[in-house]
């Protein structure tokens, strides 16, 4: 008798079980936020860092964050490392005695990538849209031998400060990445 009920239970159970199941086109599934990308904005857009004076140079930002993103643009690029510091460094400009800053992260092996900064007002730093006339800023990344492929940057007779890779000595072994970041 218990197994008979059972299997009319299981039976009468089985046509709602097909009935209540849907199709996954009609599922909707919420997406994990992705805080990162929400952020993105907001701290690219913001204070990068603060000249203290006298060379002291402190980003403010998240330095993982920002270093994050820049391995992840050089991995879009088809160069895989895994950055190890990130730093504001003066750079005055190579055709003039204007002074610079860059944004730089490095693997310490070799490569290099770093977006032009602008000081601005309290002695805080910016990204640099001068060059990309308002638009994305570029980012620049060198890989190639220790000693040279230095990030560097011109002043734009148009304004603006261009980044580039001087290869020192180093020639063909420079490789030289630009595109808007």
């Amino acid at each position: 008798m218990k197994k008979n009920l059972r299997k009319f239970l299981m039976f009468a159970m089985l046509p709602l079980f097909l009935v209540s199941c849907s199709a996954d086109e009609d599922l909707t599934v919420a997406e994990p936020q992705n805080n990162h990308s929400v952020l993105r904005q907001s701290y690219w857009d913001g204070i990068i860092g603060v000249n203290h004076g006298n060379g002291n140079y402190e980003i403010t930002a998240n330095p993982q964050l920002l270093m994050s993103d820049l391995q992840e643009h050089l991995r879009l690029q088809g160069d895989v490392v895994t950055l190890q510091t990130i730093a504001i460094e003066y750079k005055k400009a190579t055709n003039d005695n204007t002074d610079g800053y860059m944004l730089i992260a490095s693997d310490n092996l070799g490569t290099s990538v770093g977006l032009v900064l602008a000081l601005g007002a309290n002695n805080t730093f910016k990204l640099d849209y001068g060059f990309s006339n308002g638009e994305d800023p570029y980012a620049i990344s060198c890989r190639g031998c220790a000693t040279g492929c230095n990030l560097q940057q011109l002043n734009m007779p148009g304004g603006g400060k261009f980044p580039y890779c001087a290869s020192n000595g180093c020639g063909d072994f420079c490789q030289t990445r630009q595109d808007a970041f």
